[in-house]
C-alpha cells in the first residue's frame, strides 16, 4: 500500500510525465550515498534531441532529499562557427569605421599563437623574455642576389621576400595596403588583390615571427626595426671616417643590387631609382677609400677596394679608370689583369691604359 501511495504522489508531482512502475530495485541499493530502507520509486521527465536529454528522479520514503528538484545535465553549447569569433566581428566593425581595407586575420593569429605571452596574466618581464627568445637579427641581403638570412623559417614563396624588401626600404613610415598591392606585380601587369596581399603578409609573419610586422590600429604596415638589410649596414658603415669601417662596408657587396631577380619582380626598386642610388653610393665610397689607402701607400688594399666596388657597379666607367690607374702603379701583372677585366666588362668602351 505504501508503494502505491508513493507512486500516486509521484504522478501528481510530475504533472503528467511518465512515471516508473514502482518496482523495487533492492532495499540495499545505494545510488546517491544515502542509505535506503524502502522500495525505490522512479519518475521520468520529457527529453529528446536538443532538450538536454530526459531526466530520471529516484527516491524513497526515507530519503530527505526526495523532493529536491531533479538534476538535469545538459550538453555543453557547441563552439561558434569558424570565422564568427567575437574578436573577428569587433575588428571587422573597427576596420570599417576606420576606413581600412579589410579585416586582418593576423589578429586571430595573435590569439592562437601559443608562443606569445598573455599580457594581462603575466608581468612585463616575461614579455621581455619572449622577445629575447625570438630571432632579433633577421636580415634581407640585397647587395647581390636577394636572400633571406637568419629568418625564423624559410619563406614559403619568393614574393614574400620581395614584400619584406619593400617594407624594409620604406620603413620611414607605414605603407598602405594599396601601395603594397601596386608594388607587387609578379606578371608585370596585374595588381595583387587585397585577399592575396593578406595571404602574403601572413606568410611573412610566419617566416619572420609575429612581432616583425605588428598590427597597427592606424592602418598600414611597417617592418620592425630588428629586421634589417645589408644595404642599411652598408650606409651606416660608410658614414664612418674610419677606413676599416669603409672596407667592411665594401665587403658586404656580393654583386649588383638585386642581381638576378626574375623579370617582372622588384620593378619598384628600379623605377624608384633605389638601385641607382646604391650604385652611386658604392662608387663614391670606393673613391674615398682608395684615396685614403693611397695616402698610406697601401696599394694592395686599394686595388682590392676598387675591384670589390666594381662587383656592384660593373658599368661605372670612372671606377674602371681608377682601377687601371692603380694597377699601373702596382706593376705589369696587375695592369694586364685590370685591362683584361675592363675589356670583358665594357668591350670596346674600356678605358685605355
Amino acid at each position: 500500500m505504501c508503494e502505491s501511495v508513493l507512486t500516486s504522489s509521484f504522478d501528481m508531482l510530475a504533472d503528467g510525465s511518465r512515471v516508473g512502475d514502482g518496482k523495487s530495485v533492492g532495499n540495499d541499493q545505494n545510488t546517491d550515498d544515502v542509505d535506503y530502507d524502502g522500495p525505490i520509486i522512479t519518475a521520468a521527465g520529457p527529453g529528446g534531441p536538443g532538450s538536454g536529454g530526459p531526466w530520471i528522479w529516484i527516491a524513497n520514503g526515507t530519503n530527505p532529499s526526495m523532493f529536491a528538484p531533479p538534476l538535469v545535465r545538459r550538453p555543453a553549447p557547441p563552439p561558434p562557427p569558424e570565422g564568427f569569433s567575437a574578436d573577428r566581428i569587433i575588428e571587422s566593425f573597427r576596420a570599417e569605421a576606420l576606413g581600412l581595407d579589410e579585416y586582418d586575420p593576423y589578429l586571430d593569429e595573435i590569439a592562437e599563437d601559443e608562443n606569445l605571452v598573455d599580457e594581462e596574466s603575466e608581468p612585463e618581464v616575461l614579455f621581455t623574455v619572449e622577445l629575447g627568445a625570438l630571432t632579433l637579427s633577421a636580415e634581407i641581403l640585397i647587395l647581390g642576389s636577394v636572400e633571406a638570412h637568419d629568418w625564423r623559417s624559410p619563406p614559403e614563396r619568393a614574393v614574400v621576400v620581395e614584400l619584406a624588401c619593400y617594407l624594409a626600404l620604406h620603413r620611414e613610415r607605414p605603407v598602405s595596403g594599396e601601395s603594397l598591392r601596386s608594388a607587387l606585380r609578379p606578371d608585370g601587369s596585374k595588381e595583387q588583390s587585397a585577399k592575396t596581399l593578406r595571404t602574403y603578409l601572413s606568410m611573412l609573419r610566419k617566416a619572420l615571427g609575429p612581432d616583425a610586422l605588428p598590427s597597427r590600429p592606424s592602418g598600414g604596415y611597417q617592418l620592425a626595426s630588428w629586421v634589417t638589410t645589408d644595404w642599411e649596414r652598408f650606409v651606416e658603415l660608410s658614414q664612418s671616417d674610419d677606413v676599416e669601417d669603409a672596407l667592411e662596408a665594401l665587403s658586404l657587396i656580393r654583386g649588383r643590387p638585386f642581381e638576378g631577380v626574375p623579370s617582372g619582380t622588384y620593378a619598384w626598386a628600379f623605377s624608384e631609382f633605389l638601385v641607382s642610388e646604391m650604385e652611386v653610393a658604392v662608387a663614391s665610397l670606393v673613391t674615398r677609400v682608395v684615396d685614403q689607402l693611397v695616402q698610406s701607400s697601401d696599394l694592395e688594399r686599394a686595388l682590392s677596394a676598387v675591384r670589390q666596388g666594381l662587383r656592384a657597379v660593373a658599368g661605372e666607367y670612372g671606377l674602371w679608370e681608377l682601377y687601371i690607374s692603380m694597377a699601373a702603379q702596382s706593376g705589369p701583372a696587375a695592369l694586364s689583369r685590370a685591362r683584361s677585366e675592363a675589356r670583358a666588362a665594357l668591350g670596346d668602351d674600356a678605358p685605355p691604359g
